[in-house]
């Protein structure tokens, strides 16, 4: 995005609100949401780097499917 302000109308959001995003205040979670859909992050993504970890990119196959990146440390339990 050229600006915080595209960004954040893109999403829906104030652009002080991504920048309370961007400064790692907290937020709404439905805030957090839009980032991570915005930059085709995983669902608690945002979350991740608070806890100081990074993004789980995605990246959309179609309308019903989605395909993300997940650590081998995180697999256990997921779906095969």
């Amino acid at each position: 995005y050229p600006s915080r302000k595209a960004a954040a109308d893109t999403v829906g959001m104030s652009k002080d609100t991504w920048l309370k995003i961007e400064r790692g205040e907290t937020v709404r979670a439905g805030s957090y949401a839009k980032v991570e859909s915005a930059l085709h992050w995983a669902p608690g993504s945002c979350q991740d780097i608070l806890d100081g970890g990074k993004p789980v990119p995605v990246e959309p196959l179609d309308d019903s499917h989605v395909v993300a990146v997940v650590p081998v440390e995180e697999r256990e339990g997921v779906a095969r």
